[in-house]
């Protein structure tokens, strides 16, 4: 029965997730500094591409799916896209065990310049460990992109229950260059 319970714990947070991200089925609806969402807030996501980039901490619940690096993905993310009558492509990004900077230096940044062109929101998360450098590795992440692209960070529970300060105390700074914070976590 723990075991059912663990499951359905991570299946809600990522339901959390999921409904900050998306709002309503049919708009992009993202949550900053835990301020109510309105019409000035949402987008469409009609032809848009996203990009996924973060470990077990997004996939969990199948936000994204794993085993799906780097290519096209059709987890609930995609699907209540798509539920909405909005067709979007998102590209799953994550690796099991694996920090920012790690998937930076082995992945991200050795995609081409036309590639990293193509996107339009890019969504961020940190794994379950502290980083000292995790504003760094970010904005390694961030300058790779066009300038029209948006940044997202998901907070996950980990963050908190962990007390990754390395992390938390760096959300600020992050919010002030532009990133939009969604706070799943707390």
């Amino acid at each position: 029965m723990k075991r059912q319970n663990s499951g359905f714990k991570k299946i809600l947070s990522v339901a959390a997730a999921l409904l900050i991200l998306i709002g309503n089925l049919s708009s992009f609806t993202v949550l900053a500094d835990e301020s109510a969402v309105d019409s000035h807030n949402t987008v469409s996501l009609e032809g848009k591409k996203i990009l996924v980039i973060g470990n077990s901490m997004l996939y969990y619940g199948n936000c994204v799916n794993l085993g799906n690096q780097g290519g096209n993905d059709k987890g609930y993310l995609y699907r209540l896209i798509r539920a909405g009558g909005e067709k979007a492509t998102v590209i799953d990004h994550t690796y099991p065990g694996k920090s920012l900077s790690y998937i930076y230096e082995n992945y991200i940044s050795k995609l081409s310049v036309e590639e990293l062109g193509e996107y339009d929101y890019v969504v961020m998360s940190e794994w379950a460990k502290a980083n000292k450098d995790f504003i760094k590795d970010c904005e390694s992440i961030m300058s790779l992109f066009k300038n029209s692209t948006e940044f997202y960070y998901m907070c996950h529970p980990m963050l908190y229950e962990y007390g990754l300060t390395s992390i938390t105390d760096g959300l600020s700074q992050l919010r002030e260059s532009g990133v939009k914070i969604v706070d799943w976590g707390r």
